[in-house]
């Protein structure tokens, strides 16, 4: 057993090594990965990169003490499926030189955590004029709308030190074999299970939900100051049919609802679902998936990071 752990574990280390992540004491995010930590990845593309002395995805030269604009989000942002070059943070700093766009987009950080580290995070990186927020859904769900208002989410647990961090940090095999456990046991939650979610819509009242999106988005607007921009940017799902035609997500009702609800609040917001159509249809190209993964599906490849870059460099730069 113990020469198969050394064995998987090196076969483990190539072909996807995450890491540790420990927590993050100043809060902007609920953790980080380890200072100036490697991971390789040929899980869902393939890339070798180096996370910079905060234990972010940066690789872009740094050209200030603090940002212009500070990028958050989710895996998405975070974006180890690919060279640190092609990712949205860097095309940024390259589309608009006079700016620098500095990324802490890390795992499982979706538009709830953001918005819940959002205070501490501006308070931590003092962006001079804005921050981009990366989100992957607009239908929001009631409870953990309401655990951010009130103040209630907990924090993605991090283990800094003892069995787990060594077996995270010197073990990946057992590590890789666990998360491959947790992802079969939702895989059946989905085709077995009822899998009936808080959803908005379905469980309250339209009114209310409203309300309560207001009041979620009037919080993040106060958590930065007044004379900085809050962005948030909005990329869909990327699929096509039997027939290989793409499948709009055009007009859908809950985005323009938290469109809505930005524009109440003094918030700007990029819906990527024209981009991203553009680019099927111009170019057949899909914003979502590589040649190692399903079609369309999972994390945001180069070409998508390339149409959001660009996208929020024409309101950026517009607005200069």
């Amino acid at each position: 057993m113990f020469l198969s752990v050394i064995v998987l574990n090196i076969m483990t280390f190539v072909y996807r090594y995450t890491g540790v992540h420990i927590s993050n004491h100043d809060h902007s995010t609920d953790y980080t990965w380890e200072p100036n930590q490697y991971q390789m990845n040929m899980k869902e593309g393939f890339s070798w990169i180096k996370m910079d002395d905060n234990g972010f995805n940066n690789y872009y030269p740094s050209k200030k003490n603090n940002p212009d604009y500070l990028l958050m989000g989710s895996s998405h942002m975070e974006a180890v499926q690919m060279d640190s070059e092609e990712n949205a943070g860097y095309i940024l700093n390259l589309l608009l030189p006079n700016e620098y766009f500095y990324n802490i987009g890390i795992s499982g950080h979706t538009i709830y955590r953001c918005v819940n580290n959002l205070k501490n995070a501006n308070k931590e990186f003092r962006p001079s004029k804005g921050i981009i927020i990366e989100i992957s859904q607009t239908d929001l769900d009631d409870k953990m709308l309401s655990s951010v208002i009130d103040g209630k989410l907990k924090p993605i647990k991090s283990y800094d030190t003892g069995l787990i961090y060594f077996v995270q940090k010197y073990a990946q095999s057992i590590k890789f074999l666990f998360n491959q456990i947790a992802d079969w046991r939702k895989m059946d939650s989905k085709v077995f299970g009822s899998n009936k979610r808080s959803n908005s819509h379905a469980v309250i009242h339209y009114k209310q939900y409203s309300e309560k999106l207001n009041d979620f988005l009037a919080l993040a607007k106060s958590s930065i100051q007044t004379d900085k921009k809050l962005l948030f940017v909005y990329k869909p799902t990327t699929k096509i049919d039997e027939n290989g035609k793409y499948i709009s997500t055009k007009k859908d009702p809950s985005t323009e609802l938290f469109k809505e609800a930005c524009l109440r609040n003094e918030i700007d917001f990029i819906d990527l679902s024209d981009a991203f159509e553009n680019l099927y249809n111009s170019k057949h190209i899909l914003a979502h998936g590589f040649i190692n993964s399903a079609v369309g599906v999972g994390h945001l490849n180069k070409y998508g990071h390339r149409v959001f870059a660009e996208e929020v460099a024409k309101v950026i730069g517009g607005n200069n």
